[in-house]
C-alpha cells in the first residue's frame, strides 16, 4: 500500500489553515479591532495596578526585612548591652557602635523616620522627634502587641504606629518590630530587648499619584485590620468626592480593581469609569456573520479530519513516552497512513529496547560496585581487632589460666557470633548492644580499665535494624583516646532512641574530649578507620542524608549515628552474601 507523505500533508494542510485564517480575520477585523483594542487595555492597566500592588508590598516586605537584619546582627546587639552596662568607658563604645550602625541603615533608607530600642533599662531612639514626648514609650508597652512580643506570642508586629509624635505634617506611620535574636536564652521570654523600626508612606504615596495621574484611574489604598483610608488618588472628584468614601454608591458607573496582601495588611482598590472602557461596541453584519460562519465550518471539518490522521498515532507516541516514567518502556503498535510515523514508531521501540539494556547494565555494575565497596569497609576492622584480641588472651592464658580469662574467650565467642550474623549485614539493636558489652567486656578483661558504662535504651526501638559494628569503634575511640590521667570518674554513656523518622544512637563520654585535627599522628590511623569506615558503610547503605555527627562538648565528646528507622523486611540491600 503506497504511504502518503506527512510532510507534503502538513505543508497542504498549513496553506488550508492560512488561507482559511486570513479570510476570516480580514472579514472580522473591522468589527472587533476596537473591542479587541479596549481589552488590551483593560489587560494593561490590571497589569499596571498588580504591579504598583507588588511594589509598594515590597516596600513592606523590605522594612521588614531590615527590622530582622538589625535584631539579628551580633554586632549591634552586642553594642546594645555594652551601652548598658554599668562601665562608663564600655557603655561609650557601646553607644558608639549603635550610633554607627543606625545612622548608616536611616540613611540607606530613606523610608525610615524613627528607630527605637527598649529594653528592661532603658529606651534608645534615633531621630529628630522622639516616641518619648507625652510620656508615649509608657502608653506602648501597655499596647496588647507589645505584650504579646515581650511573651513570645508572636514573633514580629507589623501596624499602624499609633504613639509616635512628630511634631510637623499630619503622616501616617507604620512599624515592624521584633525581639533581639544575637542572645542564646534557654527560654526566649528571657530575652528584653525589642526593636521598633517606624517608617513613612512617602514612597507609597508617589507611586500611587504617578500611577493614578498618568492612567487617569482613582486609587484607594486600605489598612485592612481598621479599614482606614491611608492614601487616595480621586480624578473624579465630582462623582466620588475629594475623599473617594462614596465609591460603593457608583458601582455601576464605575470599574473596581481589588488587590488586598494579607501579608502587608493593606488592600489597593481602582475605580475606573466604565464609560471610558466600554462606550462603542459595533455589531457585526449578519451577512458577514453568515459567511464568517460558513468559512469556519469547512475549515474546522476539513482541519479535524486531516488533524485526526496525524495527531492518533502522534499522540500513542507521545503517550507512551509520558507514561515511561510510571509503566516502564513498552513497545508501540500503531498503524499509520504516513511513512513518516511508520518510522518515528519504529525508532521509539528500537530506542525502549536499547535504553531497557543500559539500564539494566547500568543496575548490575552499580550493584556489584557497592558489593566490593561494602567488602571494603568492612574488612577494615575486623582483622585488626580480632588479631590484637587473641593475642591478649594468648598472653594471659599463658601466663595464669584464670577464670577471667575464660570469661574472656566466652565474650570473645559471642563477639564473633554476632559479628557474622550468618553473613547477614544488619541486625536489630537489641543484638548491636549485646555485641557491643561483649565487646565491652573484653576490653576491660584485655587493659584493665576502670571505666562506668551506663545503657539509655528506648524500648520502642530495640527491634528495630542497624548495621552491624556501627557502636563498637566509637566505644573502642572512648577506651584509647577519651580519658587521661587526670580523670577521676570514667564514664561511657551508650543511648538509642528515635528522632522523627530516623534511628538515633550515641556514644558519649566524660572525658577530655575529641577533635580529630587535634589527635596524634600515632593514633590518627586507627581513629580516622573507625570514624570513616561506619560513616562510609551508613551512606553506602542509605545515602548521603544519613551519617556520623561528631559533638565536642565543654567535658567530653559525643558521637550522634544517624540511620533511617527499619523493621525487619524493610531493607532491600543485597550485599551479595548467600551463606
Amino acid at each position: 500500500m503506497k504511504k502518503n507523505s506527512f510532510l507534503t500533508t502538513i505543508n497542504l494542510t498549513v496553506v488550508c489553515v492560512v488561507f482559511a485564517t486570513i479570510l476570516t480575520t480580514s472579514t472580522l477585523f473591522s468589527s472587533y479591532i476596537y473591542k479587541d483594542s479596549q481589552e488590551q487595555a483593560m489587560q494593561t492597566l490590571k497589569q499596571e495596578l498588580r504591579q504598583l500592588n507588588q511594589q509598594m508590598n515590597s516596600y513592606i516586605d523590605e522594612m521588614y526585612t531590615l527590622t530582622d537584619q538589625l535584631a539579628s546582627d551580633t554586632q549591634f546587639g552586642l553594642s546594645v548591652d555594652q551601652y548598658n552596662s554599668e562601665n562608663m568607658e564600655e557603655s561609650r563604645e557601646g553607644k558608639q557602635m549603635m550610633n554607627y550602625i543606625v545612622q548608616r541603615t536611616m540613611r540607606l533608607n530613606r523610608m525610615i523616620d524613627n528607630i527605637t530600642i527598649c529594653t528592661d533599662k532603658r529606651e534608645i531612639q534615633y531621630n529628630y522627634y522622639s516616641m518619648v514626648k507625652g510620656n508615649d514609650i509608657a502608653a506602648m508597652k501597655q499596647q496588647d502587641w507589645y505584650q504579646e512580643l515581650t511573651e513570645e506570642k508572636q514573633t514580629n508586629v507589623f501596624a499602624k504606629n499609633t504613639v509616635y509624635n512628630k511634631t510637623d505634617g499630619d503622616e501616617t506611620y507604620f512599624f515592624w518590630a521584633t525581639k533581639f535574636k544575637t542572645t542564646l536564652y534557654a527560654d526566649r521570654r528571657e530575652e528584653d530587648r525589642l526593636l521598633i523600626v517606624t517608617f513613612r508612606m512617602e514612597k507609597i504615596r508617589e507611586l500611587m499619584e504617578n500611577v493614578g495621574g498618568t492612567r487617569n484611574i482613582n486609587l484607594l489604598l486600605y489598612y485592612l485590620p481598621d479599614n482606614s483610608v491611608l492614601n487616595q488618588v480621586i480624578i473624579n472628584e465630582e462623582q466620588l468626592g475629594a475623599d473617594g468614601i462614596g465609591w460603593k454608591d457608583q458601582g455601576d458607573n464605575f470599574i473596581v480593581l481589588d488587590y488586598g496582601s494579607e501579608g502587608s495588611r493593606l488592600r489597593l482598590v481602582g475605580l475606573v469609569e466604565r464609560a471610558a472602557f466600554f462606550e462603542t461596541i459595533e455589531f457585526i453584519q449578519p451577512w458577514l456573520f453568515g459567511a464568517a460562519v460558513v468559512i469556519l465550518i469547512i475549515t474546522i471539518t476539513i482541519s479535524i479530519r486531516i488533524f485526526n490522521n496525524i495527531s492518533r498515532p502522534m499522540k500513542t507516541v507521545v503517550e507512551g513516552l509520558d507514561t515511561m516514567e510510571t509503566t516502564g518502556f513498552r513497545k508501540l503498535d500503531v498503524n499509520s497512513s504516513y511513512k513518516e510515523t511508520e518510522q518515528l514508531v519504529y525508532t521509539y521501540n528500537k530506542m525502549t529496547e536499547r535504553i531497557q539494556e543500559l539500564i539494566l547494565n547500568i543496575e548490575l555494575k552499580e550493584k556489584e560496585k557497592r558489593r566490593e565497596e561494602y567488602r571494603v569497609l568492612e574488612a577494615q576492622i575486623n582483622p585488626h581487632f580480632i588479631y590484637n584480641t587473641l593475642d591478649a588472651i594468648r598472653w594471659v592464658a599463658l601466663i595464669n589460666h584464670s577464670k577471667p580469662t575464660a570469661e574472656a574467650i566466652s565474650s570473645f565467642v559471642k563477639f564473633l557470633r554476632l559479628t557474622l550474623s550468618k553473613g547477614q549485614e544488619m541486625i536489630t539493636v537489641s543484638e548491636e548492644i549485646e555485641l557491643t558489652k561483649e565487646y565491652i567486656n573484653i576490653m576491660v578483661f584485655r587493659n584493665n580499665y576502670d571505666i562506668n558504662v551506663n545503657y539509655e535504651l528506648e524500648s520502642e526501638v530495640k527491634d528495630a535494624l542497624t548495621l552491624k559494628l556501627i557502636i563498637q569503634p566509637f566505644v573502642e575511640n572512648c577506651f584509647l583516646h577519651a580519658f587521661g590521667h587526670g580523670t577521676k570518674t570514667k564514664e561511657i554513656t551508650i543511648r538509642t532512641m528515635q528522632k522523627e523518622h530516623n534511628l538515633v544512637m550515641e556514644v558519649e563520654d566524660n572525658g577530655k574530649g575529641f577533635d580529630i585535627d587535634e589527635v596524634k599522628e600515632s593514633d590518627r590511623a586507627a581513629t580516622g578507620v573507625g570514624l570513616n569506615n561506619v560513616n562510609g558503610r551508613i551512606k553506602i547503605w542509605h545515602g548521603e542524608n544519613y551519617g556520623i555527627q561528631v559533638i565536642r562538648k565543654d567535658r567530653g565528646t559525643k558521637i550522634r549515628i544517624i540511620q533511617p528507622l527499619m523493621q525487619k523486611g524493610e531493607y532491600v540491600y543485597d550485599s551479595g552474601n548467600d551463606n
